[in-house]
């Protein structure tokens, strides 16, 4: 059953779809209008992935705003990304056993490098163009993506032995043995 028209009493106007369009005005049904507001906290989550320069997990992304400003929850982070994403300022990355990462958009080809040490990912510059891999009869490839594995130059380098210290303190001779000199 379709609503009255406004004005008149007893029923409240549908909200307009193709089907119950009515020709002229409708003013029954205001769509709310999204309005995007810049927060600081939404300004130290950019901050974040423009300063690491590396995709970022959520969490990777909400440590790294977190030491930005104060009082950033969680919650905020994933609304904040979805939010970078519909804007087309974000590209989600799907880095095997990782999940979904997420990195600057616009950005020419390129691969990544994951370190299976400290577990982060980091941007390859360029591409192999010819890439030559043997595919089974019938089969066209349409594209690549190539995620190397290894150690990040931290994690490959080894640790530095510690400095041998020379020992600043000298020997205090024991009430024992102070005494046993004192007899000779």
């Amino acid at each position: 059953m379709r609503g009255l028209a406004m004005g008149q009493s007893g029923s409240i106007p549908e909200r307009p779809t193709a089907g119950n369009r009515r020709n002229g005005p409708i003013d029954c049904f205001v769509p709310k209008v999204a309005i995007e507001r810049t927060t600081k906290q939404k300004r130290a989550i950019r901050t974040a992935f423009e300063t690491e320069g590396r995709p970022l997990s959520t969490n990777e992304a909400f440590e790294a705003a977190q030491g930005l400003v104060g009082g950033l929850g969680i919650a905020t982070v994933y609304r904040s990304i979805k939010a970078m994403l519909d804007d087309g300022w974000l590209t989600p990355i799907d880095v095997p056993g990782k999940g979904v990462l997420y990195e600057l958009s616009g950005k020419a080809h390129h691969h990544h490098f994951s370190c299976t040490t400290c577990h982060r990912v980091y941007e390859l510059d360029g591409c192999v163009d010819n890439v030559i891999v043997p595919l089974p009869r019938g089969f066209k490839a349409s594209g690549h993506d190539v995620t190397i594995f290894g150690r990040c130059a931290t994690c490959a380098t080894p640790p530095r032995p510690p400095a041998a210290k020379k020992s600043t303190i000298a020997k205090k001779a024991t009430p024992r043995a102070r005494s046993a000199t004192k007899r000779r």
